[in-house]
């Protein structure tokens, strides 16, 4: 790597004070997971999303980690993924942790070099390390290569300024995630206590009667998914079609969020890119349910389009606050993931979503609840858009500041403040 400035080229180990893989404690003993949060977190490659991590999925109990090759790794400890679709992906621990053996984890020597500065290296230089990898079928890494990896490091202080800019960054970001997490969670508990629990406003004034689905508050019903919404009602048609588009596909949505789109000409745009969307659609994958790849559409650009592998449904007698939470129950996915069909990509289809069965409040319920929940999506719809300012203007910032191209005592750690 050609460096510029001040900068010295260094190996991965002459800047960590340790370098070492975990493991897995044994499947066959239950008794070295936690079922509660008393035990120790554990990290897995697919928690590694190129940010801070605060909690896991797993825990493991004091004799998971005695009995297995897991580790212990301190506060700021840079996690690497060394294998198969997650390798080079990066992580760093906002508090002690172990790791499986599918992880390399960095202690960095604080004398030498700053954590944040290391792990934003290895995401600037991530392809250069991820050419290391070894394996036909399945790109490995092992710890010789991440060791052995050289990296530009400029001396101490402008480590931590570079370290601080991008810090700033993701941190605001982290904040807007956080909020957007707490809205979700609120708007999700007053769809359960509404709809599920039946503690809808004034609830003690109405009788509960029988119904298909069970009690049910009187002047309710139930009724097919297309009563109340049409699916996949509008796509490109021959002759009309935009010169350019924004092309959201499946890979790109999971659980609820938007991660990406591409901006593609219309020539150049899988032929899959067909479905077209508007205001308050959800859009469900119709392939393997189970991984919940859905999402709620707000504000979109006129040439914004899904793949054809979505199901979109479209409100027509419910607003789309009531149809999103309805649609993403666990209740629902288990719906549509018993009537998926196909061995190797089972899949619903746009049927599968028409004759689902969904209970059917009182209008006045319905607007209610939107009035209440609607700003809140809004809202994270407004700090998601925020969110990827931050990252593009993040990664614009990222390779100048490790190449030396930008002079890191000219620049004001707070611009960040001012991205959006």
């Amino acid at each position: 790597m050609k460096l510029s400035g001040p900068f010295e080229a260094k190996t991965v180990a002459a800047v960590c004070e340790r370098i070492s893989s975990g493991g897995t404690p044994s499947r066959n003993h239950p008794e070295y997971f936690s079922s509660d949060s008393s035990g120790h977190l554990w990290v897995k490659s697919k928690e590694l999303l190129d940010g801070a991590i605060r909690s896991t999925e797993e825990r493991i109990t004091d004799d998971g980690l005695a009995n297995s090759s897991a580790k212990y790794y301190p506060t700021n400890t840079v996690l690497v993924a060394m294998y198969g679709v997650n390798v080079g992906q990066l992580g760093w621990l906002r508090q002690p942790a172990t790791v499986n053996q599918a992880i390399c984890g960095l202690v960095v020597n604080p004398v030498v070099a700053d954590f944040r500065y290391v792990f934003y290296t290895l995401m600037h230089t991530r392809r250069g390390l991820i050419s290391q990898a070894q394996g036909a079928a399945q790109q490995n890494l092992n710890q010789d290569n991440i060791r052995n990896y050289t990296i530009p490091v400029p001396k101490l202080p402008a480590q931590r300024k570079i370290a601080a800019i991008l810090s700033a960054y993701d941190d605001l970001i982290e904040n807007n995630e956080r909020r957007i997490r707490v809205l979700e969670e609120m708007a999700q508990n007053l769809y359960r206590e509404w709809f599920v629990k039946l503690r809808f406003p004034n609830h003690q004034k109405v009788k509960l009667v029988d119904s298909q689905a069970g009690k049910i508050p009187q002047g309710w019903s139930t009724c097919k998914l297309s009563d109340l919404a049409v699916v996949n009602s509008r796509s490109i048609s021959g002759g009309v079609e935009p010169e350019e588009i924004l092309y959201i596909d499946i890979a790109s949505v999971t659980d609820g969020t938007v991660t990406g789109r591409r901006q593609l000409t219309f020539s150049d745009a899988p032929n899959r890119a067909r479905r077209l969307v508007q205001h308050g659609d959800v859009i469900w994958s119709c392939v393997r349910p189970n991984r919940r790849s859905f999402a709620l559409i707000l504000n979109p650009e006129p040439n914004l389009v899904v793949s054809t592998g979505f199901a979109v449904i479209s409100g027509t007698k419910a607003p789309f606050s009531y149809l999103y939470f309805a649609l993403t129950t666990d209740d629902f996915v288990s719906y549509l993931t018993n009537h998926a069909t196909g061995a190797a990509y089972p899949a619903v289809t746009a049927k599968d979503f028409e004759t689902a069965t969904l209970l059917v409040p009182r209008t006045e319920v319905l607007d209610e609840f939107h009035d209440v929940v609607c700003p809140m999506l809004e809202l994270c719809h407004r700090l998601g858009l925020r969110n990827s300012v931050l990252h593009q203007t993040r990664d614009l910032l990222l390779p100048r500041l490790i190449s030396g191209e930008l002079d890191v005592s000219q620049l004001d750690i707070r611009l960040a403040e001012n991205a959006t």
